[in-house]
């Protein structure tokens, strides 16, 4: 049984740049506990330990999982469906028509 020790949220990381700043995109980590010792920082698309190659995508898609529906409880809107009526048109120079 692999027990998922700490789970961090996607974000953006700021750079500071000559001209402004840059944003790279760090997904979700989850820490596992391996059964081999070690406690490998895991993503949705890198589940396996390094060490002992041993796969815990099961332990890390159910964690994030369980993230995605408690944010959707509290942000609905992003996660509807229905999109029909979502079009914007463009009339004119600052006048938009949303239909």
């Amino acid at each position: 049984m692999v027990t998922v020790i700490q789970h961090t949220g996607g974000r953006y990381d700021v750079h500071a740049t000559e001209f402004g700043r840059s944003y790279r995109w760090v997904p979700d980590r989850v820490v596992v506990d391996c059964d081999c010792g070690e406690k490998p920082t895991l993503t949705r698309f890198e589940t396996a330990c390094a060490r002992c190659g041993a796969d815990h995508e099961s332990a890390v898609l159910e964690e994030l999982d369980v993230r995605r529906r408690e944010d959707e409880i509290l942000h609905p809107w992003r996660y509807n469906g229905d999109c029909e009526g979502a079009a914007v048109r463009e009339t004119g120079f600052l006048d938009v028509e949303f239909v």
